[in-house]
């Protein structure tokens, strides 16, 4: 009888876990959104600090 419950709750869960349900657009969207984000920060950080060398050269000269 054991068995019998076991393979029933196997099945079950084979069957939940291969539900027809739509699969994610992108397993990693968060992630490459988050690395897309820290891009755009890198590039605003790098345009800022190139600002700040001009200037700098620019005050020594």
């Amino acid at each position: 009888m054991t068995r019998y419950l076991l393979a029933a709750c196997l099945f079950g869960a084979t069957l939940a876990g291969c539900s027809g349900s739509e699969p994610p657009e992108s397993a990693f969207k968060g992630q490459t959104e988050a690395i897309t984000k820290a891009e755009d920060a890198n590039r605003a950080i790098e345009e800022a600090a190139a600002v700040q060398r001009q200037a700098i050269d620019e005050q020594g000269r």
